[in-house]
């Protein structure tokens, strides 16, 4: 799910070269620091503007976190970000690491949407806004959630986006999933 919501500054493809994503760009200008170009024109779902300043705001909120976070680790050579301008961060490692741009693959969040929140028990962690190809259209108790294609999306032009809405059920018996893949109500089922 986070894939389709919340984007990366950048990707690995199958072949573990890195993509753009959010990110158009990245240069190594010191041995410890790094200046990285954003994609303009990028909205949030809310249609807030996505801007250096989420970046920052995002690699600080793990670091507030910590261990408690699966993304501590790409992080934790991060000593300061310099927001430079609306497109433009500049970070500084506390010491020189080979490809760390391939640390650079954590979902960015909202400034704007958390900026007065505790991250970690924040109801808003339930409102799935973020800058993907797919924005959260219903929420039902957890049990079915509908996503839409996002209208704003940067990429729609070049995405040919087949695919209108995704519907992810949660159901608590296998013997419900099984009924409805028999039915066709279901075209993957994924278990825990």
């Amino acid at each position: 799910m986070l894939k389709i919501i919340y984007e990366p500054l950048f990707c690995i493809s199958k072949d573990f070269k890195l993509e753009n994503a959010l990110a158009i760009e990245f240069s190594k200008v010191e041995s410890k620091s790094y200046l990285i170009k954003l994609r303009e024109n990028v909205k949030w779902h809310d249609g807030n503007n996505f801007k250096a300043e989420d970046i920052k705001f995002t690699i600080d909120k793990i670091r507030e976190i910590g261990e408690d976070s699966i993304y501590n680790a790409n992080v934790s050579n991060i000593e300061n970000v310099e927001v430079i301008n609306d497109s433009l961060v500049k970070l500084y490692l506390y010491e020189e690491k080979p490809f760390f741009e391939y640390n650079l693959v954590f979902p960015i969040i909202s400034k704007e949407l958390f900026k007065d929140e505790d991250i970690k028990t924040s109801e808003k962690n339930n409102s799935l806004i973020g800058t993907g190809k797919y924005k959260l259209k219903t929420s039902e108790n957890n049990l079915e959630i509908e996503f839409e294609k996002n209208p704003n999306w940067w990429d729609i032009e070049n995405k040919n986006l087949r695919i209108d809405t995704v519907t992810i059920r949660k159901y608590e018996e296998i013997a419900e999933v099984y009924n409805a893949y028999k039915l066709g109500g279901l075209d993957m089922v994924v278990s825990r």
